[in-house]
């Protein structure tokens, strides 16, 4: 506060001239100006919201306050200047003279100095007014801060005001005085600076001037009802959530920034400059402990033009030109200007965003803003609505109290006619039968029942009668419940609560509110042109995976077959036919459409049939084996195995029994892994662009759902639920089929150019193919058991020649042990993942555990030799979600082999007569390393550090989205080739071209691609030459 030197010399003059039987005050109230005489009077009075918030801080100050309540006589006294009051309580007649003031208007401040002395009653008293007092007086180091509710009588009329009062003692020290003084302005105009009445009434003039009016000029919205919803949809709107702050006007004047209440009553200071011209910017001002934020949603003065009315300033230029204002304002750590979020277009799916998004201040509601009309040059903006939940509607009633609890409520309400402008509105009790014509509601709304256990949170005190009053309304206790006061009403004769007909509006709201649910419910539709390139990098994948897996293809399996985007790659593959499967029959009926418009592109479009079923329903399942009883080549799943997750081992179990030996089944899917990387913990994430939003991503725990440009790309009205990698690999594993290729959509190399947003979605993905593994059985004359190597990829120990074979279910088990001697039934076993050591008891009652492989000398164990010997690795995954840290604890289980071949029981080391069956497994494995190590025990590894997206490799060859689909039979692997050729391989490999290196490579039924060097080691590693 900077106080003029004529000032500061006054009070100095005072401090000095006080001696101990004078009494010096500094009040706080008004000054008002008589336009008839010409006179300014003080009244010592000021409002009541600052009062209580004063006392509040004094509180928190723990200042020593003494409080006291007591009713005085005032008469009047034939000395002049002079009042005499006698103090009822303690019977005491005091005669108060004064001897100067000293009024400072700047700060609505009066320095008095008076005399005060013992005195008698006059024989005739005439009572000119009786005041009764409630006062609080709080201790300073220089004299008393008094507190004062006074309840004049006065004419059989009763006024209330509250005083404020510094009581100095003799030689107290200015400059204490003056501190005081500016922390009680600035809690009074509730900033950290103190603004001069000079300054305010300049500030408030060249407002007047920008906007050629002398009231608040901030467009006024509509409540939104449900008649108005399908408005939102039809007109471009925009949506900005509505912060439960206050509603201001910033004000540029000068290059200074300054807050303009809606009373035009206060005007905050701020320290904040820039370099624009004079503009007036909407918003609200959201306080924190330390700071004042103002949160702009709109501007009508730019740069001194007014753009009210004007069409070439519909909101997205005023958006504009707002970033650009608030550009230019350097904030600090005491006040902020910000923009508030817009979204465009969207609005329902933009209102989810913004009521889901947290910020630091709390939520009130929605607003919509027409996209294409300026800001009115009027106040009311019909096509300006906002939306509350029904729990923050609330009405401002006029309240008197009747008796101990009870309440009548009343509204503003239109005056007789002909009224004068002074009395046009009336207060009248809010009756919804006589106001609203509601006379089907029973409820009781014009009063209502509670008492002073209900705590006004401004005051800190119970309510009080004949005051504004917030009221939010109980269903369930079929009443209104009051919130806080409003003192800013209350002050104001003309604001005595909610006018009739906006009380109406409201309380219609409340009884049949807009719920979240139906609001995030509709959708505006619109040409989806953000995520082409995605789309077209989506149908490449695709493509490759159809040319690679179903080219040529006898049967082929479609689930979620959508609306038949895929048959023109079933064409050109050759596809002899198709049986597609989908939930929906508006689907089916397109595909079968499709097949009807073709043109007759394929002889074999008479084979494609579609069949609407729920795939999670056994029924269905089964109707697949039904309908194609000689099985399918390829299963395709894109983008809708998500759909069965609670039922995805039934459904594995059916594709298994569905496909031929060495089919494949091919895959493409968000994964788990990939989404919570790109979520980091949030439970929603979005992104805009120009305004609107590209994607919309909410997740809780397992489930997903994504919003694409206001599409669910998942699907509408259902659970999606996260799809893991690795536990969709295991569900497969169990019933035969393995991945022989995958891939992260991110690390195929694409030569479409994806936008950041559609790489952020398309990133997610991946595609996995499995085969089904094909059993092939040999007759062999001999059984050489005691010489057996078993012919399958190991893990090598690195120790005693010892190596570990991985067996997930007690079927493996017997896979191997049947490579021995054919002996065992998997029939007579029943299919268990392998938890327990019991487990592999079942199968093989005579098995040894092995407690740590990498300690047990194997060889010259004489305990194990005739024995199946097996161990276990443990090790822990954490699965992280919104609020949570899953921790699951896996096992792997191992058969042990030494120098690879299997240790054989002896009960099973006789030699057999005859001949002997024995089964080679040709099912295909992934290398080595991308078994799970066999790590120490205590090693714990996390969900982010597996190589879980690390593609599956077949052997130790790079997958390549080009190369031909794989042959698993290992006993091919080989080929005769001449020998000459082959020398000149090895000693002058330019000699050879790359053509007859692929000729080779295809005998071998090896990949045919790549640069030359890999084509000629690949060669050398797979020939057996001819002599």
């Amino acid at each position: 506060m900077e106080i003029s030197s004529k000032h500061y010399s006054a009070l100095c003059d005072f401090i000095q001239q006080q001696d101990n039987t004078m009494e010096l005050e500094i009040r706080f109230g008004k000054f008002n100006y008589n336009k008839t005489n010409k006179t300014t009077s003080f009244i010592s009075d000021v409002d009541i919201e600052f009062f209580y918030r004063l006392m509040l801080k004094f509180d928190w100050m723990q200042l020593s306050k003494t409080q006291s309540n007591c009713t005085e006589h005032v008469y009047k006294s034939e000395a002049p200047n002079s009042k005499i009051r006698h103090n009822i309580q303690d019977n005491t007649v005091q005669l108060k003279t004064k001897i100067k003031k000293y009024d400072i208007y700047d700060f609505d401040m009066r320095v008095a100095l008076s005399k005060e002395q013992e005195h008698t009653l006059p024989e005739d008293p005439v009572v000119e007014r009786t005041r009764h007092k409630q006062r609080t007086s709080y201790q300073l180091v220089f004299g008393t801060f008094d507190m004062t509710i006074v309840d004049t009588e006065s004419d059989n009329l009763t006024q209330r005001s509250f005083e404020l009062e510094i009581e100095i003692r003799p030689g107290a020290d200015v400059h204490m005085v003056l501190a005081v003084i500016q922390d009680v302005l600035q809690i009074k105009q509730n900033n950290f600076y103190v603004i001069s009445g000079t300054v305010k009434n300049k500030v408030l003039q060249e407002y007047r001037a920008m906007v050629n009016s002398r009231f608040f000029v901030g467009a006024q919205p509509e409540t939104l009802h449900k008649d108005k919803l399908t408005q939102l949809y039809k007109q471009r709107y925009s949506v900005t959530d509505k912060a439960d702050g206050e509603r201001h006007f910033l004000a540029i004047i000068k290059g200074v920034v300054y807050f303009i209440d809606t009373n035009l009553n206060n005007v905050l200071l701020t320290d904040l400059i820039t370099t624009n011209g004079d503009c007036i910017i909407d918003g609200e001002v959201v306080r924190t402990p330390t700071s004042i934020n103002f949160l702009a949603f709109d501007i009508f003065v730019y740069n001194g033009k007014d753009l009210r009315g004007n069409k070439d300033y519909h909101l997205q230029a005023r958006l504009h030109l707002l970033n650009e204002v608030v550009a230019n304002i350097t904030n600090n750590e005491r006040y902020t200007v910000f923009v508030k979020e817009y979204i465009f277009t969207n609005v329902f799916l933009g209102s989810e965003v913004l009521l889901k998004t947290p910020r630091y201040y709390k939520n009130d509601g929605l607003i919509f803003t027409p996209m294409d009309e300026p800001y009115p040059t009027v106040k009311k903006w019909s096509n300006l609505l906002k939306w509350k939940p029904a729990e923050l509607n609330t009405i401002d009633f006029y309240s008197i109290k009747t008796d101990e609890n009870t309440w009548n409520l009343y509204v503003q309400a239109p005056g007789p006619e002909g009224a004068t402008r002074a009395r046009n509105t009336i207060t009248e009790l809010f009756d919804i039968k006589k106001l609203c014509g509601a006379n089907e509601i029973e409820y009781t709304t014009s009063t209502t029942t509670f008492g002073d256990d209900h705590i006004d949170p401004t005051t800190h005190k119970p309510f009080q009668s004949h005051t504004v009053i917030e009221y939010r309304f109980d269903i369930i206790l079929q009443k209104f419940v009051p919130l806080r006061t409003r003192w800013d009403k209350t002050a104001n004769p003309q604001k005595h609560g909610n006018f009739s007909e906006v009380a109406c509006d409201i309380f219609n709201n409340i009884l049949s509110p807009i719920e979240p649910e139906l609001l995030f419910r509709f959708q505006v539709q619109q040409q989806d042109i953000y995520f082409e390139q995605m789309r077209k990098f989506h149908n490449k994948v695709k493509e490759r995976l159809y040319n690679k897996y179903a080219h040529n293809a006898n049967f082929l399996l479609e689930l979620c077959s959508g609306r038949g985007g895929d048959m023109h790659k079933w064409i050109y593959n050759g596809v002899k036919n198709v049986h597609g499967y989908d939930i929906s029959e508006k689907n089916i009926i397109e595909c079968k459409r499709r097949i009807e418009t073709s043109n007759n592109q394929s002889p074999h479009l008479n084979n494609y049939h579609f069949f609407q079923g729920d795939l999670n329903n056994q029924l269905t399942l089964d109707e697949i084996t039904k309908n194609n009883p000689d099985k399918f080549d390829v299963v395709c799943c894109h983008f809708g195995i998500h759909y069965f997750i609670p039922t995805l081992e039934k459904l594995a179990k059916t594709i298994s029994s569905v496909l031929l030996d060495n089919g494949v089944f091919v895959v493409t899917f968000m994964d788990a892994a990939e989404v919570h990387d790109l979520m980091q913990n949030q439970e929603i994430k979005y992104k805009k662009h120009n305004g609107e939003i590209v994607y919309y991503i909410q997740q809780q725990h397992d489930t997903l759902r994504i919003v694409l440009n206001g599409n669910n790309i998942l699907g509408e009205g259902s659970t999606e639920y996260l799809v893991d990698y690795q536990e969709l690999v295991d569900v497969f594993k169990k019933v035969g089929l393995v991945p022989v290729d995958t891939q992260l959509f991110k690390d195929i190399t694409c030569d479409l150019r994806l936008n950041v947003y559609e790489k952020d979605i398309s990133n997610l993905n991946r595609y996995v193919v499995f085969q089904k593994a094909e059993v092939k059985c040999h007759v062999s004359s001999k059984s050489t058991l005691r010489n057996y190597e078993y012919n399958t990829d190991l893990i090598d120990l690195h120790i005693n020649g010892i190596s570990a074979a991985k067996v997930i279910t007690t079927h493996d088990i017997i896979d191997v042990i049947n490579c021995v001697e054919f002996k065992y039934y998997k029939n007579n076993y029943p299919l268990k993942t392998i938890s327990s050591f019991c487990d592999i008891q079942e199968v093989l009652p005579d098995a040894v555990f092995v407690q740590d492989p990498m300690t047990c000398d194997l060889p010259r164990r004489h305990d194990l030799i005739g024995k199946v010997c097996f161990t276990q690795y443990n090790y822990t995954i954490e699965k992280k979600s919104a609020d949570t840290i899953e921790t699951i604890v896996k096992d792997n289980w191992y058969i042990l082999l030494y120098q690879n071949k299997i240790v054989i029981p002896k009960n099973m080391c006789l030699e057999q007569n005859g001949e002997q069956i024995s089964m080679e497994s040709t099912m295909p494995c992934l290398e080595q390393n991308e078994d799970t190590p066999l790590l120490p025990r205590s090693e714990q590894i996390s969900m982010e550090s597996q190589n879980e997206d690390t593609p599956l490799q077949p052997r130790s060859e790079q997958i390549s989205m080009e190369s031909t689909r794989p042959h698993l039979d290992a006993n091919e692997k080989t080929a005769e080739v001449d020998s000459e050729l082959i020398r000149q391989l090895r000693e002058c490999p330019k000699k050879v071209t790359i053509k007859e290196l692929k000729t080779i490579l295809s005998q071998l039924n090896l990949k045919t691609t790549g640069n030359k060097d890999v084509l000629v080691e690949r060669v050398l590693d797979n020939v057996i030459v001819k002599n």
